[in-house]
Parts: structure tokens; C-alpha cells; sequence
């Protein structure tokens, strides 16, 4: 894929990918039972959402998580409307993996961020990539 797009650009093009990174205090955690409330919101109709996850399994060699996300809607009194679970699977990158394969792609790293408000990247969370490619 990171070939194919650097055979797509002009010479010294930019190719900016995001994606999540990991935490490293969360890779040691465990597939667990109980759900875990992540976040919650209102929609425009007034109702109130609950968004839970759960880690089911996590692969550390091939490093892929699943996750099952449950949504809880409510109405505007609290009543329950609907429930729902989502199957989440992702696979994660570290920086350093990262970098290598930008590299063999035929890309070098011009920054790393953590927004999209250019702050720095810190080794967890969003991970922000500009490259730019490289004649070989």
C-alpha cells in the first residue's frame, strides 16, 4: 500500500498518514470481561449515547486487537432504547516500525505530530506522519 502510494506521487511528494498508536501501558492489559466506559454524547434528537469497549484478544505477534465496542442509547429521560455491540478489530504500528517501513517504501520522515495541530508526537495516541518521497 505505502509503495503504491509513493508510485502516485511527484517527486518529492508528501504523503501524510494517521494512524493510532498504541500505549504502551495498555498493550500489557489483558482481554477482560466487564465493558469499560469510553465516552459518551448526546445526538441531535436529544437521546444520550454510552460507548463502552472491551478487549477480547489481543495477539501480540501479529500485534492485532479485537474489541468489542457496546453502544447504549437512551432517551432524553433516560430510558433505554437500543444496544448495540460492534466487533472492532485493529492492527497496531510503533514508531520505529513505522519509520522502516516508510523507508522501504522509498519515503523519508519530514515530522511526526500528535494533532492536527502539529504538537509533537509523544509515543502514544495519534500518530501523525509526514514523508516525503525519495527518488531511489
Amino acid at each position: 500500500c505505502v509503495e503504491c502510494v509513493r508510485d502516485h506521487l511527484r517527486p518529492d511528494g508528501l504523503f501524510i498518514i494517521h494512524v493510532i498508536a498504541p500505549d504502551p501501558r495498555k498493550l500489557s492489559r489483558m482481554p477482560v470481561e466487564p465493558f469499560a466506559l469510553q465516552r459518551e454524547f448526546d445526538l441531535a434528537n436529544g437521546n444520550h449515547v454510552l460507548r463502552k469497549d472491551r478487549l477480547v484478544q489481543h495477539d501480540r505477534g501479529s500485534q492485532v486487537r479485537h474489541f468489542e465496542f457496546l453502544y447504549e442509547e437512551f432517551d432524553p429521560g433516560g430510558a433505554p432504547l437500543r444496544r448495540r455491540v460492534v466487533d472492532v478489530i485493529t492492527r497496531y504500528i510503533l514508531r520505529d516500525e513505522m519509520q522502516n517501513l516508510l523507508e522501504l517504501a522509498g519515503f523519508e520522515v519530514v515530522n511526526w505530530f500528535r494533532d492536527f495541530n502539529k504538537k509533537m508526537y509523544s509515543g502514544r495516541g495519534e500518530m501523525i506522519v509526514v514523508a516525503r518521497r525519495v527518488d531511489r
